[in-house]
């Protein structure tokens, strides 16, 4: 959504204005790759060096806020679920269970092949792993409660859900959990 032609041009309007700091990124994961580990990273290394030539550094997002179609249909379980335990629809911000197997395996691939490609550019001076923090609510899948894969001993016994929550959550939990998220 930033047609390349424009690219010099917008670098350039970028560095009079003042701008020494970009980032980009985020929602990108189907561009970066397009199927299943086939990456394709010269886009942005294209996009990174141009504005480097600019004097403009690079703060670069993982992707793993918008699993890409090919991943989701390969995966479905990796939908939340409603509070309707119906799986929430492709295509939203964060249409996926944090706690899903198959997501964190192909989320470390992605961020792992994202990092080989960048790691030596000296015009990337920073990651972005996340800018939503406390957004995304504690979600489950068809995995039960997407409690799948959390470390041994993270809910200790009598520990409830909510607390366990509140023990971990970077921000107040906003809507306390209840019975909107109990399993019935």
């Amino acid at each position: 959504h930033w047609p390349e032609d424009r690219w010099e041009t917008d670098a350039q309007l970028m560095r009079d204005a003042g701008v020494t700091v970009a980032r980009m990124g985020e929602f990108a994961w189907c561009r970066m790759e397009p199927r299943r580990e086939r990456h394709r990273f010269d886009w942005l290394q294209r996009a990174v060096s141009v504005l480097g030539k600019y004097e403009i550094k690079s703060v670069l997002c993982t992707p793993t806020a918008a699993p890409p179609a090919w991943l989701i249909e390969r995966h479905p379980s990796m939908l939340p679920m409603g509070p309707d335990r119906q799986p929430k629809s492709f295509g939203a911000r964060r249409h996926y269970c944090v706690n899903n197997s198959p997501y964190r395996k192909y989320t470390r691939r992605i961020v792992t092949a994202l990092c080989d490609a960048f790691k030596d550019n000296p015009h990337v001076i920073g990651w972005q792993i996340d800018n939503e923090f406390g957004t995304l609510r504690f979600s489950r899948a068809d995995d039960g409660w997407g409690l799948d894969g959390l470390p041994e001993g993270a809910l200790a016994d009598g520990d409830e859900i909510e607390r366990f929550l509140r023990r971990v959550a970077t921000v107040r939990l906003q809507d306390p959990v209840g019975s909107e998220s109990k399993p019935e």
